[in-house]
């Protein structure tokens, strides 16, 4: 009876430590409301996720999907022990491509504010032509 009590004690100091660390995460991927286009590309940037370190999160502490953002998929992944380990093992297969799609929204999202800054940039460079046509 003692000993489960001292392994409720770990794994709730274990849930604890999760949780901390996934509300300081949380607070340090927050977007802010910049309009500056340069700068949320540079965001956009940082939120490139690696196929290793995935795997590396994965394999050790069970934690890709916290690192992909999906935070409601992580907290069932732990409750469920990783879905009694069947859900493990066909994330060790699925990842690869559920980072591609991460990324690929990331990329596609890069690309458009890099062609609205292109407009922008060329729409100037039309004005300061007919400026200096006087037209």
């Amino acid at each position: 009876m003692e000993r489960l009590n001292s392994v409720e004690r770990i794994l709730a100091y274990l849930m604890l430590v999760v949780i901390i660390v996934a509300i300081i995460i949380i607070k340090r991927n927050k977007i802010t409301n910049n309009s500056n286009s340069n700068m949320n590309k540079h965001y956009l940037q940082s939120q490139i996720k690696s196929s290793g370190t995935t795997y590396l999160l994965w394999f050790f502490f069970g934690f890709h999907y916290a690192y992909l953002g999906k935070w409601g998929l992580q907290i069932l992944y732990w409750i469920t022990f990783g879905g009694f380990f069947i859900w493990a093992i066909i994330d060790l297969f699925t990842l690869s491509g559920r980072i591609a799609n991460h990324n690929a929204l990331i990329f596609q999202q890069i690309d458009e504010i890099e062609k609205r800054d292109r407009d922008a940039e060329q729409a100037r460079n039309l004005a300061m032509l007919l400026a200096a046509k006087g037209n």
